[in-house]
């Protein structure tokens, strides 16, 4: 599945594109596109807002096609803290052996969900934790958003996936509460309307690609 740039509030054209999608598929897309435009798309967009704080929910080094976003966010912004997140020892290991306790780099072996409030000010929350599938998913991923302090930016790993999954929930309720949807695809990318329409952000002031 490519990356389809909407840069919308209107949830029902998001609605029927799902729609449409999930009727055509029965899981994953196949094939899946990478995550590399997603993921340098976000660093621009970030550099643009001058964000200071990232909170990756689900971190480590997993290897290229899965995205290693820690890389992008370390390496291609100017973020003063990027808090990596994960329940399982092992990946964060990988993300201390990787930047040795680089001070930008604050690692938390513990659920997003303990996590994420007590981080203030996030411009970008990215969101790749793992939950059950299905129902339990999408509900984690909106309680998640739910916790956090509303930030500039929310991007969705693998949200070219059938519903109900990461996205069914917490899409809706984020255009509800004035966030535009800027992309879907392998990641969608979720920006507050006011942010969007203070840096004039669209096809053209920020490609995707």
């Amino acid at each position: 599945m490519k990356y389809i740039f909407l840069n919308t509030q209107d949830i029902n054209v998001w609605n029927n594109l799902q729609n449409s999608l999930d009727a055509k598929r029965k899981g994953f897309s196949c094939p899946r596109s990478e995550p590399t435009l997603s993921l340098n798309y976000a660093v621009k967009l970030f550099g643009l807002i001058e964000g200071n704080v990232i909170a990756e929910c689900g971190t480590g080094l997993h290897g290229e096609k899965s995205g290693n976003s820690i890389l992008y966010w370390f390496n291609k912004t100017k973020a003063k803290e990027i808090h990596c997140i994960d329940l399982r020892k092992e990946w964060i290991n990988s993300v201390e052996d990787k930047f040795g306790g680089h001070d930008r780099i604050v690692c938390h072996q513990d659920d997003c969900l303990n996590v994420v409030p007590n981080i203030r000010n996030i411009d970008l929350l990215y969101m790749d934790f793992w939950a059950d599938d299905g129902d339990s998913r999408a509900r984690a991923y909106l309680d998640l958003y739910e916790a956090s302090n509303r930030p500039e930016m929310i991007l969705i790993d693998d949200t070219d996936h059938s519903n109900p999954w990461k996205q069914t929930l917490i899409v809706p309720a984020a255009v509800s509460q004035g966030y535009r949807i800027i992309y879907t695809g392998r990641q969608t990318l979720l920006v507050r309307g006011s942010t969007v329409k203070k840096h004039k952000i669209d096809k053209k002031g920020c490609q995707l690609g």
